[in-house]
């Protein structure tokens, strides 16, 4: 595995749920515009993990390393696919919490929050992985 690679992709969900706790004090100070703008940006880094991570698995296929190659690559693209499913269900989570901002007749913070805390466990969970499975040798 592309250790350089996971970091990066492991530092661009960071810097995901950076913008997104700072999207959380702008919506909690009523700064909508800016708590929108940095979901959008949050929502980028996703985008970004997602062209990384896919990138990795066409590398790791096109020298060989399939799920039937070993346990350890079955392991591997299965959790990576798993993740990278919540990663895309979290990039629509996003896009709701933006539609909530962008809506005076809607912004429910129980909403808004809740799509916060999603996009965190995502990031949280790839810490995990990324500690389990590139780090550990």
């Amino acid at each position: 595995l592309d250790v350089n690679l996971a970091t990066v992709n492991t530092l661009v969900l960071l810097a995901s749920s950076r913008f997104v706790a700072q999207a959380l004090h702008a919506a909690r100070a009523d700064d909508h515009e800016r708590a929108s703008r940095l979901v959008v940006f949050a929502g980028l880094c996703g985008v970004v993990f997602t062209l990384i991570k896919s990138y990795e698995w066409y590398r790791e296929i096109s020298h060989g390393f399939t799920l039937p190659s070993n346990e350890f690559f079955m392991f591997y693209f299965s959790l990576t696919a798993v993740h990278l499913f919540h990663v895309v269900v979290g990039l629509v989570v996003l896009g709701g919490v933006v539609r909530e901002l962008r809506n005076p007749n809607l912004r429910r913070p129980a909403m808004i929050e809740s799509g916060f805390l999603y996009w965190h466990m995502v990031d949280l969970v790839w810490v995990v992985m990324f500690a389990l499975l590139y780090l550990t040798r």
